[in-house]
């Protein structure tokens, strides 16, 4: 005989482990970020929902009469956000117990911010 020893290729079993044991550990690592975009993802699908929820006195009024022009509520606004803000969008009433929202820009705000003021459209009144 030869001094030459053969080495056997590793047991099928050993691979096997080693696979598992490598999908658990990648698992465990990957399982977080499916976790975080799985939340993210439902909090962002049920925006709608909590903005209604916690915003609803300054989303909603009480119908009284006849609303007032779109104009009237854009001037109510702007006296109340002031002279030197520009408008930058603003989004009437689309029902009748709710609310206009005129969003403006200032130079104290960040470049992707804005200020918004709920108007309600039959009073003229900031609704807060």
């Amino acid at each position: 005989m030869s001094s030459y020893e053969e080495t056997s290729p590793a047991p099928r079993g050993a691979v096997l482990n080693l696979f598992r044991r490598l999908h658990f550990y990648i698992g465990l690592f990957i399982a977080q970020f499916i976790f975080v975009a799985a939340l993210t993802g439902t909090l962002y699908v049920l925006t709608p929902q909590i903005e209604q929820a916690i915003y609803h006195d300054a989303l909603t009024t009480d119908a009284q009469g006849m609303a007032k022009p779109l104009s009237a509520q854009i001037a109510a606004a702007r006296q109340r956000a002031g002279e030197n803000v520009r408008i930058y969008a603003v989004r009437p009433a689309p029902g009748p117990q709710d609310t206009t929202r005129v969003q403006f820009t200032d130079r104290d705000l960040g470049p992707s911010e804005s200020r918004s003021l709920f108007i309600d459209p039959y009073t003229l009144q900031r609704v807060t």
